[in-house]
């Protein structure tokens, strides 16, 4: 085991490094003017990918699959929440009311 996490942190440790540190100083500022061309240019809330946000923030995470839930009654609508997905922390605002809370305060804790 030792030898396998010692070379998975040495390979990590010089894969960060190759991409943090550049070369030579053109290098770093055609690097730098890159980076900040594509965050000029790219719509808000495009960055990062959806499909990297959401593994980044867990909530492409899911157990619909697994076998251990159950779905009773009648099934929901396309796009809907089934057991075995991760409640996304969205805010929720009750009719008539322009407060606004998390999703999960709203219907309580989990057991």
């Amino acid at each position: 085991r030792r030898p396998v996490a010692q070379w998975v942190l040495s390979t990590t440790d010089k894969t960060f490094a190759g991409i943090t540190t550049a070369s030579s100083p053109a290098l770093a500022v055609a690097r730098n003017w890159l980076i900040k061309t594509v965050l000029w240019l790219a719509p808000e809330g495009a960055l990062p990918p959806a499909f990297i946000r959401d593994k980044a923030f867990g909530t492409s995470i899911t157990y619909r699959d697994s076998g251990t839930c159950l779905n009773s009654g009648a099934a929901p609508p396309g796009g809907s929440l089934v057991a075995g997905d991760r409640l996304p922390d969205l805010l929720h605002r009750s009719a008539g009311s322009e407060a606004e809370e998390p999703l999960y305060r709203r219907i309580g804790g989990l057991s």
